[in-house]
């Protein structure tokens, strides 16, 4: 085996420590997908926020990717109580965007669950100030009239999550039903 002469040693070497700072910059790069945004946080600190597209952050930083597009939340089977104390099942969908990404990483610790929350107390609330079914037809009721109550649990639940980022487009009741146990004995009742 040939012995390296003292100029490709330095060259062999100079290569080798140069190619270092391009390796790092090449894993520094990031490919932040259509609609997302990642909020960049340097030292506990935001740094900025990328757009869509090919972007570059230093390794040291920690990068929250945010879904900025629509998304939907299901509530499948919400107890709740009306107007008058009777259990009630409500079925229902939200449907959300985050306008504010550094707000969703920073206040609400990029956790949905605050929506949720803020939601299912906004349909419980509002279902508690409406009858399941009123007696002179001339109220509102949640059987007849859930556009009412939607609009009434969007204004309260836009209160609330405003500050962690989520904007909500819409609120839909899609079903209040009285529990089965109270159907059931209901349908005894008029046997």
């Amino acid at each position: 085996m040939a012995q390296l002469t003292v100029f490709e040693t330095i060259v062999k070497y100079a290569c080798g420590i140069a190619t270092v700072p391009f390796t790092l910059f090449g894993v520094s790069i990031y490919n932040v997908k259509q609609n997302t945004k990642n909020v960049v946080m340097r030292f506990g600190k935001l740094d900025r926020v990328m757009k869509p597209g090919l972007r570059w952050a230093p390794l040291y930083c920690e990068i929250h990717p945010v879904f900025i597009g629509a998304n939907i939340l299901q509530f499948e089977n919400l107890r709740a109580a009306d107007f008058k104390g009777d259990s009630i099942i409500v079925k229902a969908n939200v449907q959300y965007h985050i306008d504010n990404p550094v707000s969703f990483v920073i206040v609400a610790n990029s956790k949905t669950n605050i929506l949720e929350f803020e939601t299912n107390k906004a349909i419980r609330t509002v279902c508690g100030n409406i009858p399941y079914i009123s007696e002179d037809n001339k109220n509102y009721d949640l059987a007849r009239h859930s556009k009412f109550a939607e609009k009434q649990a969007l204004e309260m639940v836009e209160e609330s999550v405003e500050r962690y980022g989520f904007v909500v487009d819409k609120i839909n009741i899609v079903e209040v039903n009285y529990t089965p146990q109270i159907t059931q004995h209901t349908f005894m009742k008029q046997q």
